[in-house]
């Protein structure tokens, strides 16, 4: 059963991930290594793999109980973060930055494969130009998707980038 606390936490949340995370400053090193602490010890703490994931959308990922979801608040701040919400928003930058470093190491591969791929589609003779179509607008949204991952802000690029090691280990990255 949720409480009305577990309730206004859910729906802050909500309010959280369909705004976007609003830019400011970059992402500094504290922030990132604040967030790869909470990952680790709410992993530890609670016993979920969620890391290679990325960030959960919010603490129930970890916590059912609202004993739990304190215990999850205490972790949180003592990696640097004074509410549920700051930590998704500094995670989600983390994510997005570290899939866009990972995006541009791999985008020329990427983009080749893709290239291939549309080639043999487009000259298939065994696919119906309606499933050509109905593949390569897939593809499209595919590549949509790969570029909006590599769009984060250069600040937190640059900041991610110094601790890659940390994150691939984190996000079982290579």
């Amino acid at each position: 059963m949720h409480t009305p606390r577990h309730l206004t936490m859910l729906a802050m949340l909500l309010i959280v991930l369909v705004q976007g995370v609003a830019q400011g400053a970059g992402l500094t090193e504290a922030q990132v290594r604040g967030t790869i602490g909470a990952l680790h010890d709410l992993e530890a703490t609670f016993g979920k793999n969620t890391g290679k994931e990325g960030p959960p959308a919010d603490l129930t990922a970890y916590a059912r109980s609202q004993a739990e979801i304190d215990q999850a608040m205490v972790i949180l701040r003592k990696h640097g973060f004074d509410s549920v919400e700051t930590w998704i928003s500094v995670a989600q930058r983390v994510v997005t930055a570290y899939m866009s470093v990972k995006m541009t190491q791999e985008q020329p591969g990427v983009a080749e494969e893709m290239r291939r791929a549309r080639a043999e589609i487009e000259a298939s003779p065994d696919m119906t130009p309606e499933q050509k179509q109905q593949m390569l607008a897939m593809m499209e949204q595919s590549m949509a998707s790969i570029r909006a991952m590599s769009s984060a802000p250069s600040e937190d690029v640059a900041t991610v980038r110094k601790l890659l090691p940390e994150l691939d280990a984190v996000f079982g990255g290579d």
